[in-house]
């Protein structure tokens, strides 16, 4: 190995060593947004521009459709969904008494899609149900993000920030370390953020689509080297309620727009 590039691994690794050993406190959470130049949040802010707008018109599309049943979510949740509560769609993740587990609102989404509708399931984060929660959590766009850290959820919680702060792949490095300690710095030319899920689903402009959390979370295990979880995984849903928590107070974006 070239001596010069072991010497910044080196530095860089002893960096990132010394950092694990100072308290660093999570901040008070700021949106991805406010990491962006004015000419990103000009796009995410018209409606016309955001290219994520193209999943909400999906997503409402498949809302509206009533299939071979002649029934669909507006239904029971309006045309417009108008009868789905903004606070209770920025509460999400949540635990639910009835399934007795932690559901996502994709979670949420696929239940009404196959208990109440009785149509055929979806893989999750399959295309159509990204577009329907795009859709969905688009009503609550503006609303302030209250999950609840629910005793019941106290497993989910613990899993979550276990994932958070260990260290993964051939980089060793953390979450904490690129959101936490490392935020504001530039990494390949784009400015790491706290990497909040307020905005999510997003539009990236570096895959030309809408991105779930969850197939954000294979992106970042494949940049630090490491083998990702399964989207919709056990892990992965504690990884989207722990912080789901730590963007507590910041406003639903969906669909936010990021590099």
């Amino acid at each position: 190995m070239n001596r010069l590039l072991l010497f910044s691994l080196t530095l860089f690794y002893a960096a990132v060593s010394m950092a694990d050993l100072l308290d660093f406190a999570i901040p008070e959470a700021k949106s991805g947004y406010e990491f962006l130049s004015q000419e990103m949040r000009d796009i995410q802010d018209d409606d016309f521009l955001n290219p994520g707008m193209q999943a909400v018109d999906a997503g409402r599309e498949h809302y509206l459709d009533r299939g071979d049943e002649d029934n669909g979510c507006a239904d029971c949740h309006g045309e417009e969904g108008e009868k789905l509560a903004p606070a209770s769609l920025a509460a999400y993740p949540k635990f639910d008494a009835h399934y007795n587990r932690l559901m996502t609102l994709q979670d949420r989404i696929h239940a009404c899609w196959t208990d109440r509708l009785d149509r055929f399931p979806m893989m999750y984060d399959e295309k159509k149900l990204v577009e329907l929660e795009t859709f969905i959590r688009h009503l609550a766009q503006g609303q302030t993000i209250a999950v609840k850290q629910d005793e019941a959820a106290t497993e989910w919680f613990e899993l979550g920030k276990s994932l958070y702060n260990k260290r993964f792949g051939q980089m060793g490095m953390t979450c904490q370390h690129c959101h936490v300690i490392y935020q504001g710095r530039f990494m390949r030319g784009n400015r790491l953020t706290q990497g909040q899920s307020n905005g999510f689903p997003v539009y990236r402009f570096k895959s030309d689509k809408v991105t779930s959390l969850h197939k954000r979370f294979d992106e970042c295990f494949v940049q630090l080297r490491a083998t990702p979880y399964e989207k919709g995984s056990r892990e992965y849903k504690a990884l989207e309620y722990y912080m789901a928590i730590l963007s507590n107070g910041l406003k639903v974006e969906t669909p936010g727009v990021r590099f």
